[in-house]
């Protein structure tokens, strides 16, 4: 899996970049069920194709996903999938979309089941600088036929031992706003190491539910509900701990982040149960009082609660969630019978 989260990560590196510093809003094509298709070329590996895709919105986050596919036919095939956070604009942004993620998930495949990035994962993609911090125009050139504007960037991030530098075209009516880019990747010493080009190969759009693009979103902010109801909305992460001298598992240290919108959390002195299915059903507790918490973005709650029932985790640290319905679980738990 190691192999294929570094893959994935440079190949979404390379195709998106945003606009903060851009002559225009280059991004305004990228609706839901839009789509864009590259092909990358490079002085090292293989070559590989990726398609860049708007899903339709989930909670009214704005949802990216990346399909790659690799011609060495020993990488697997990956799909990577990125929920913004709230008031992600895609038409200026939407190509430094990385610093603004705060749900990640990859898969084998394309219809593979996606696993929950942790969020260091998150942490080391954030901290790449944008394309338009150092954006430069240059020129308005045609390139496959159609009319781009031409422009110059360098990301040089420090603690590194590369800087990066290139040349993106982009023309507002394709989604995703890329129809070409180089980059140069040089050591500290000027030393060109690899060079890269990507090329738009095809884009379009498929249709939505009209659902999911008419109904207006509920918003959890204008009422507290339950830290169960989050959960299974797929709101929240909740990532647990067992500390190593608690040999029965009987206290669960709780940290609870929103996946971008802020909260009001509710627990009961009751026993709440999240599913969770693998490795294990569920994972149920008792908070022994009522608890009321707040979460916003970056700002997560921690709470000890009491874990319930003879089947249990004795040990462990993980990370469960819900996305799109299905419980994703990232880490590690030992599982025993307790009396």
């Amino acid at each position: 899996m190691r192999r294929l989260i570094t893959a994935a990560l440079v190949l979404s590196f390379a195709p998106l970049v945003l606009a903060a510093g851009w002559n225009k809003a280059y991004f305004g094509a990228t609706k839901p069920g839009s789509f864009a298709t590259y092909r990358t070329t490079s002085t090292i590996g293989p070559p590989s194709t990726y398609t860049m895709s708007r899903r339709a919105d989930q909670g009214g986050l704005v949802v990216i996903e990346s399909y790659s596919e690799f011609a060495d036919k020993v990488t697997p095939s990956s799909t990577t999938r990125y929920e913004m956070a709230k008031g992600f604009d895609v038409d200026r942004d939407a190509i430094d979309y990385m610093k603004q993620v705060v749900g990640m998930s990859m898969g084998v495949g394309k219809d593979g089941a996606l696993e929950a990035m942790p969020a260091e994962v998150l942490t080391s993609i954030k901290a790449v600088p944008t394309y338009a911090a150092t954006a430069a125009f240059k020129a308005t050139e045609t390139v496959d036929g159609k009319s781009c504007d031409r422009y110059t960037y360098t990301r040089d991030q420090p603690g590194t031992p590369s800087v990066e530098s290139g040349d993106i075209w982009l023309n507002p009516t394709v989604p995703f706003g890329v129809v070409k880019h180089t980059t140069t990747q040089k050591d500290r010493t000027g030393k060109v190491m690899w060079t890269t080009e990507t090329v738009l190969l095809s884009s379009g759009a498929k249709p939505v539910p009209a659902t999911t693009m008419t109904a207006a979103p509920v918003d959890p902010t204008l009422k507290p509900m339950t830290l169960k109801a989050a959960y299974d909305a797929g709101l929240i992460y909740v990532n647990v701990e067992i500390a190593p001298a608690d040999k029965r598992g009987d206290r669960l240290n709780l940290r609870i982040e929103t996946k971008g919108k802020p909260l009001t959390l509710t627990v009961a002195a009751a026993n709440t149960s999240l599913r969770v299915e693998i490795p294990f059903q569920n994972l149920v507790f008792n908070a022994g009082t009522p608890r009321q918490f707040e979460l916003s973005d970056g700002k997560p709650a921690t709470l000890v609660v009491n874990q319930v029932g003879t089947d249990r985790v004795v040990a462990g640290k993980f990370r469960i969630s819900i996305y799109e319905g299905d419980p994703t679980f990232t880490g590690s738990a030992t599982m025993d019978t307790v009396k």
